[in-house]
Parts: structure tokens; C-alpha cells; sequence
């Protein structure tokens, strides 16, 4: 079981600037849990009117993600110190979400007079405690508090991000590793091992000290990197009317036997974590290259079509006649998420494919035009029809 000593400082961390009597009553709860053999630990406590928007704009606005809150800014109890949320925690102090532990915990906190969550009518969240002292939201916004009590005052959070750190700049930074081709398996706004072994990685990819500790200067090149991904057109090169067949020669040395993926690959994962995130195809992360995989790059690239050029393609992952045909032509100089496609197709196949940037550069050349021979076909470095229909159909 996890220590108590690392719950409890955990918890008052996210603790400031909480009421004190509910400040008290979350660390008491900590030990009385414990106690029982359940190990929580507080993960959200004051939240500011900014960082209580930022919250209210995921999953909308255009933003991605599920919703997460229904209440904006000076709608949570959060937003004056009179609420706390908790996670329990296993043996390898990762969060789980769900379990009969809550309304175990629920109800102890209630025995302390707490308000838990799960007992709301509206949307239940048994994560959540709150003491209101009796007082709206309304009476709170126009600046009535409770006797005895102070305003709580806005804490300066650090600009680190490492293990064990958890909320929405944890799902920020989560989204932007997957963004960048990084595997972190499924974003749970949680710090933990496998972010963890992301950041290392992307910090030794960009010549960073690989501590795992997202600071400044981390978080700077993530921005940078993400920032000129997104910067690039989507598919900025003028679509040529693919050829009929593809028949122009040329002689190049015989390409080595890419070997499909048959154990747990990291670069097929991200391909995997980003075809989730970006594109909700619920796949396993487990790094294998199978039917499932390859129907969700089919799907990927249908919807890129459909948003790109208006195709109407059904998005269903099988490719057939009408996703062939509606296949543009992509040629060195390409840039977005088609070209990223054929990057995931030739990494999961075993080409080297020079990265998963959406760029598509010499490398993806070179490696387009050995497939090409290896299926037949003219080893031009173009992909049209035949060449998408060989890569996943």
C-alpha cells in the first residue's frame, strides 16, 4: 500500500487556499481511509475564475476532449475555497477513476459532515466534497463568505510538471506528447509512469536534460514543436490528378525486407495513442500491428478526406472502390495528417519512414519508394491510387 506520509503531503499541497475547516476535514478523511486500507489523496482544491474557464472550454469552443464540467468560472465551490476533490491510489500510486472504494469514502466524508458529490441529482461526481456553510453561489459571487473566514487567495502554481502531478495541465501536456508521436498510452490528466517515460524521451530526442521533469524549458520546445505542427497547412501542396497506373520507371537498389510489427513497438503505440485521441478509434496501445490498427488508419484518412476535400466517404475503415478513388496524389513537399498516414502505414509496416511529423520530406521518399518495389509498383516516391491501395487496402 501506498504511504500515508506521501498521500498526506500530496494532499495539503492541493490544499492551499482551501477554507481551513474543509482543509482539515480532507486530511483527516485521508488518514481515517488509510485506516480502512484505502489510500486517497486530494488532487484538486481552490481553483481560480481562470483556471475554472479553462476547464468549462474542453470538449468545447472546438477544443478536444470530453467535458469535464458544466460549471464556468464563479460557478464551482471550487473557485472560493469550499470544495476538494480526491483519487484513490494503488500500490503504484496510479489514479483509479472508479470502484466501490468511492461510496465507501462517500460515505465517511459525509459521517465528518461533508457534502459528497455523489449524491448530486444533476451529474454525480463521487470525487468531490464540499461544505457551503449554507451559503449560494450567488451569495459568494456578490462576496459574502463564511463566518470567521477569509477570501481565499489565488496560489502561484509551479511551472514544474513531474510524477505524480495531476489535472488539466497534466491532459494539456498529455495531448501535446501524443501530438508530437510520443506514446503515453491514454490521456487521464494523471503524471504518471508512462508520461513520465514520454517526457524522458522527448527530452533526450531534443538534447534536454532527460530528468522526466516538465519545466520551462521542456514545456518551450513541446510549445514550439506542437506550435509548428499545427502552423503547417494541412495538406499544403497542389493535388495533382493521380495517374491511372503508376508507370514511371526508375532504378534504385533493392530495398531491405521490412518485417511487419509482431511484438510491442513503441512507434506503432503512438500511432495507436495519437489514431485514438485525434480520431476516437479505441484502440489497444499494445505496440502490435493488426486488422484493427490498419482500419483505423483507413478511417483516419477517410475523414481527412472528407474534411480536406469534401469526399463523403462512410468512414468505416474498409478500403474499397469509393475511398480509392476519392485518394489525391502526395508527393514530397506534402505537409499534415494525410501525409501523416502514410508515415504511420510504412512505420507499422517496418519502413523507416524518418519520423511521424506530418512532413513528407527525403526520408519518406526514399522509404515510399521502396515499398513501391517491393509491391510492384513504379518506384517514383508519389503516392496516388495504387500506392494507397497497396499501404491499406
Amino acid at each position: 500500500m501506498v504511504e500515508l506520509q506521501y498521500l498526506l503531503d500530496r494532499s495539503e499541497k492541493q490544499l492551499e487556499g482551501v477554507h481551513a475547516t474543509i482543509a482539515n476535514k480532507a486530511i483527516e478523511l485521508v488518514k481515517k481511509a488509510y485506516n480502512k486500507g484505502i489510500a486517497i489523496a486530494v488532487t484538486q482544491g481552490y481553483r481560480s475564475i481562470e483556471y475554472q474557464n479553462s476547464l468549462y472550454a474542453i470538449g468545447r469552443f472546438g477544443n478536444s476532449g470530453k467535458k469535464v464540467t458544466n460549471a464556468k468560472g464563479g460557478s464551482s465551490y471550487h473557485n472560493f475555497g469550499l470544495a476538494f476533490d480526491f483519487c484513490v491510489f494503488d500500490d503504484n500510486k496510479q489514479p483509479v477513476w472508479d470502484g466501490k472504494e468511492y461510496s465507501i469514502i462517500g460515505q465517511m466524508g459525509k459521517d465528518m459532515g461533508l457534502e459528497w458529490g455523489g449524491d448530486f441529482k444533476s451529474i454525480k461526481d463521487k470525487p468531490h466534497f464540499q461544505i457551503t456553510f449554507g451559503l449560494t453561489l450567488s451569495q459568494l459571487q456578490a462576496g459574502k463568505r463564511p463566518a470567521g473566514s477569509a477570501t481565499p487567495t489565488p496560489v502561484k502554481k509551479s511551472n514544474l510538471l513531474e510524477k505524480g502531478a495531476s489535472g488539466f495541465t497534466v491532459k494539456d501536456l498529455q495531448e501535446k506528447l501524443i501530438k508530437l508521436g510520443y506514446a503515453i498510452g491514454k490521456v487521464d490528466s494523471e503524471f504518471g509512469k508512462l508520461t513520465d517515460e514520454a517526457v524522458r524521451k522527448f527530452q533526450k530526442d531534443n538534447c534536454l536534460d532527460a530528468d522526466g521533469i516538465a519545466g520551462k524549458a521542456t514545456l518551450a520546445k513541446i510549445d514550439e514543436l506542437v506550435k509548428a505542427l499545427t502552423n503547417t497547412p494541412t495538406q499544403a501542396i497542389k493535388v495533382e490528378k493521380a495517374p491511372a497506373t503508376e508507370t514511371k520507371a526508375e532504378v534504385i537498389k533493392a530495398p531491405p525486407t521490412p518485417q511487419k510489427t509482431t511484438s510491442g513497438d513503441d512507434k506503432v503505440k503512438s500511432i495507436q495513442s495519437r489514431l485514438n485521441t485525434q480520431y476516437a478509434t479505441k484502440l489497444d496501445v499494445d505496440g502490435l500491428y493488426g486488422k484493427a490498427t490498419k482500419q483505423a488508419l483507413v478511417k483516419a484518412l477517410q475523414t481527412e478526406l472528407n474534411k480536406q476535400y469534401n469526399a463523403k466517404l462512410k468512414v468505416d475503415g474498409a478500403f474499397g472502390k469509393a475511398t480509392k478513388a476519392k485518394c489525391p496524389t502526395v508527393r514530397k513537399g506534402a505537409k499534415g495528417d494525410i501525409t501523416y498516414v502514410i508515415q504511420a502505414a510504412l512505420t507499422c509496416l517496418g519502413y523507416d519512414a524518418n519520423g511521424l511529423d506530418g512532413m513528407y520530406g527525403a526520408g519518406l521518399e526514399k522509404a515510399v519508394k521502396q515499398f513501391q518495389k517491393a509491391k510492384g509498383l513504379s518506384a517514383d516516391g508519389i503516392v496516388g491510387k495504387d500506392t494507397f491501395e497497396k499501404l491499406l487496402g
